[in-house]
């Protein structure tokens, strides 16, 4: 068991090794003391991130450090802050590959709108705007409830073979029964719903509406 020592964080390590309240409390104590300074680093370091970005990706790093304590690899040796950086540069390089691994098949869902009158605004936007429409809607699928996060994630990575619903679901279905995806550890009633071509098609449509209503909040009506 680690004993705690004078400095805080040689007392936040300490709890890091201790039981679950133990380590919500010193979690607590990061977020607060370490999320400006780590956010400069990454403001630096991902100067293509967003605000919301650059939160999210604070936010997966406090979550990765709390699967160390549950896992038992978080070693009490070394620097509290080096560790956070390295946690934090590294959920940095995750969001930037999804984002740009996201920002051709978005781009090619809005430039295929069936609707010709949107297909018109998109195509009027400048590069600049587009690139912000793409931020938009990443940050926006993110947001979304379990379920309609995890088919709107698979429906983007996977576009325009995913414009096929039976594609989708099975992708979606494929997801689901690995077990490792956030949805599965997530304490929704999603979680336990069955998948299928209505689901989806479903979480797709929900998804869409409030996706549709966040940019039309941000100026852009698509």
């Amino acid at each position: 068991m680690c004993s705690s020592l004078s400095s805080d964080d040689d007392q936040i390590k300490g709890l890091l090794c201790g039981d679950a309240k133990s380590v919500a409390k010193a979690i607590d104590w990061i977020d607060q003391n370490y999320r400006y300074k780590i956010g400069g680093v990454l403001r630096r370091a991902f100067r293509g991130l967003s605000s919301e970005d650059l939160a999210d990706v604070w936010q997966d790093s406090l979550v990765d450090l709390y699967r160390m304590t549950c896992y038992g690899t978080f070693r009490r040796e070394g620097a509290l802050a080096g560790l956070l950086r390295t946690l934090a540069v590294r959920r940095g390089q995750d969001r930037i590959r999804r984002n740009a691994t996201w920002h051709h098949p978005i781009d090619l869902l809005m430039k295929n709108f069936r609707e010709p009158q949107l297909r018109e605004r998109w195509q009027s936007l400048d590069a600049l705007q587009r690139r912000e429409v793409v931020e938009l809607i990443c940050a926006a699928i993110e947001r979304l409830p379990s379920r309609q996060k995890l088919v709107w994630r698979v429906y983007v990575e996977h576009y325009p073979s995913s414009e096929s619903l039976e594609y989708l679901t099975e992708e979606v279905q494929k997801w689901v029964a690995l077990g490792d995806d956030e949805l599965a550890n997530e304490e929704s009633d999603d979680a336990e719903s069955p998948v299928t071509k209505k689901s989806v098609s479903g979480a797709l449509y929900a998804g869409r509406v409030k996706i549709r209503e966040d940019l039309k909040r941000k100026g852009y009506d698509l």
